[in-house]
């Protein structure tokens, strides 16, 4: 298999690759991915990603170590769409500040060079602004104040001084608001969906589904394509001009070390004779940490009252109030209510 472009992976960077690139219609585009199409309906409803990340068929398990504090396990998408198809939706962008200190060292990253990819990518609910997006392929639709819950969280904060606002991507500093999701019409938005799906019809853009990476090939110290195995068999993907490593933050140093490039200590342990010394491949990885905290209301929120109480309203009653009330009811968002 052979195209000009070959993009490894297919999460939320690779679906944009895959769409962007294929759009010229005299280029050809390779997309490989590990994992296939999400076909179970239940994954759309967007309470349902706590049932997704227990699916061994579109998650993958990866055993970390953390800082000598034990052994972990942590989850990434194994589908198109990639860890878009079962993550919480939060559409957060981050704060203007940090991109200019990243643009410091890294020219073209600062908030003024990225606020015009965030306004082409969204469309958002709140409709178009100089901070915000409409029209884009992206929806982003915010989170409804209407339950006591989340109005008193809300009102208790604003009575502090920190400003309430409708859309907590389009200010800086301290606020508090609705949550941003990429939820449209009750439905999960994942990358796929998004980006890839419109492209899908394009006859330069071929998807290699169930095709798992294993190393890169060379020619010379030009990377010209990847080893994949799929479907029990062994098949090189060979790109042109550019082979895109998009697997993701996990996926994509590991490959890199399988080919040979990261640090030399490293490959040394696994047997990989060394083909670049890069020893920050697979450095700094700094992975979102979460505490949970369950607290008893009164009267109760949270789940469908008569429901057998799970985290975040995700009881069967809830998923079932979900269809029969068009997609309205406590799985309707990712948020806890």
């Amino acid at each position: 298999m052979r195209a000009d472009y070959v993009v490894v992976g297919a999460g939320a960077a690779g679906c944009v690759l895959a769409e962007r690139l294929s759009r010229d219609p005299t280029v050809s585009v390779v997309l490989v991915e590990h994992g296939g199409p999400v076909r179970n309906p239940w994954f759309r409803v967007p309470k349902s990603f706590y049932a997704a990340m227990r699916s061994a068929r579109y998650t993958h398990r990866y055993p970390v170590r953390v800082n000598g504090s034990g052994q972990e396990t942590w989850l990434r998408g194994k589908a198109l769409g990639g860890s878009t198809v079962l993550n919480g939706m939060l559409y957060s962008r981050g704060d203007p500040v940090d991109y200019d200190d990243l643009a410091a060292a890294n020219p073209g990253w600062a908030w003024a060079d990225m606020l015009p990819a965030f306004l082409a990518m969204e469309d958002h609910a709140l409709g178009a602004s100089p901070d915000r997006g409409a029209g884009g392929p992206l929806p982003v639709s915010v989170t409804k104040a209407d339950d006591a819950v989340l109005q008193a969280i809300c009102g208790a904060v604003a009575s502090m001084g920190i400003p309430l606002v409708d859309d907590v991507n389009g200010v800086d500093g301290a606020r508090i608001g609705p949550t941003s999701v990429t939820i449209r019409h009750g439905l999960r938005v994942d990358a796929a969906s998004a980006f890839l799906a419109p492209a899908r019809r394009r006859p330069n853009l071929v998807v290699a589904d169930d095709a798992r990476a294993g190393h890169l090939l060379f020619d010379g110290p030009r990377a010209v394509g990847v080893r994949v195995r799929r479907r029990g068999e062994r098949l090189d993907v060979t790109a042109r001009r550019q082979v895109i490593v998009a697997a993701g933050a996990l996926e994509s140093p590991l490959l890199l070390e399988r080919s040979g490039i990261g640090d030399p200590e490293v490959l040394r342990t696994a047997g990989v004779p060394k083909r670049v010394e890069s020893p920050r491949v697979g450095r700094r990885l700094i992975e979102q940490r979460s505490s949970p905290s369950r607290h008893a209301c009164t009267p109760v929120w949270g789940w469908v009252p008569g429901s057998t109480p799970r985290p975040n309203g995700s009881s069967p009653s809830a998923v079932t109030s979900w269809t029969a009330d068009g997609r309205s009811g406590p799985a309707r968002t990712s948020w806890p209510r």
